[in-house]
């Protein structure tokens, strides 16, 4: 497990978490051992279910989730009043990853229930953040960061334009594996939907990124699309840096893959393509860059520039 798991979070995460889950394998099968007594993710494991059983191991993912380690497989608690919860563990059946998924009945209660996880997980001694919020493609947004050395819970609040709030919960068993994008240690926590053009809802990210350079860019929107050269990621980016100094931009694009390479790895990324936009509908995906750069990953797991396709842009 490796850090920027959560990076375009909601953009990425909620629509994998949000949308319908595939059938369960046949051999699907309860699992008590699944996490090691005493630990921090254990606990939290217990506090989300209420009471601790064992779950299912060996079901599938979630439509558009994946097995994260090889080897590994997928556990899954179903319960009918805290939502579902999620396990993903290693070959050797250590779990590092915990995901949530529960519906409220309204605004009141989810505050309950974030008030209630809050005051436990203080008392744990986790240090607490607010990541602020904004718009994503299902609806408004608040954030959270719960987190100690051993532990880092990060949820979300999303309230769609019409329904009661979900909350959408994601927990790793070592705070330095968190991606620090998603909620800065900073004054100012990344900010959604800060769009140039108020009228205009899209994209929903804006995640500042400062390069080894010094340069400091801005994630404006992530795509992944998986096809037959395998996974590709596309990050819409603006930049201060003028389309004339195109070296500094191929440098600079450089630099941010290298900077996304956790993501990239926890997501199976093949290729990262840099698209750096100047106008609203670029940044909306209507209109294609001519400011593009492509990265292929190499068998030592480096990444190397390529030229780009000329039909497929890719």
């Amino acid at each position: 497990m490796r850090r920027f798991l959560l990076a375009a979070a909601i953009a990425v995460s909620a629509a994998i978490i949000c949308s319908q889950r595939g059938a369960s394998q046949s051999t699907a099968k309860p699992d008590s051992t699944v996490i090691a007594a005493g630990s921090g993710i254990a606990r939290l494991t217990s506090l989300l279910l209420g009471q601790w059983r064992a779950p299912l191991c060996g079901v599938t993912p979630p439509a558009g989730d994946f097995l994260w380690y090889p080897g590994g497989d997928y556990c899954e608690w179903r319960t009918s009043d805290r939502g579902t919860v999620g396990a993903q563990r290693d070959a050797r059946h250590t779990v590092h990853v915990i995901r949530l998924d529960r519906q409220t009945t309204g605004e009141a209660n989810a505050r309950a229930i974030l008030d209630s996880l809050g005051t436990s997980l203080r008392s744990w001694g986790l240090n607490y953040r607010d990541c602020g919020g904004g718009i994503v493609p299902v609806g408004e947004t608040r954030a959270w960061l719960y987190a100690r050395e051993d532990l880092a819970f990060y949820i979300s609040e999303i309230t769609p334009p019409s329904g009661q709030p979900r909350l959408l919960a994601l927990a790793v068993d070592n705070q330095k594996e968190f991606p620090e994008a998603m909620c800065r240690p900073s004054a100012s926590p990344p900010v959604m939907n800060q769009a140039p053009d108020p009228n205009s809802p899209n994209p929903s990210n804006d995640i500042p990124v400062t390069l080894p350079s010094g340069t400091v860019v801005h994630v404006r929107n992530v795509v992944i699309v998986s096809g037959k050269i395998g996974r590709s990621l596309t990050l819409y980016i603006e930049t201060p840096t003028p389309q004339a100094k195109s070296k500094q931009l191929a440098s600079e694009s450089s630099e941010l893959v290298d900077k996304w390479n956790d993501f990239s790895k926890q997501h199976g990324i093949d290729r990262v393509i840099i698209a750096i936009c100047r106008t609203q509908a670029c940044l909306e995906t209507r209109e294609i860059t001519t400011e593009m750069f492509r990265f292929d990953r190499q068998a030592d797991g480096s990444w190397k520039a390529s030229p780009l396709d000329a039909e497929t842009n890719q």
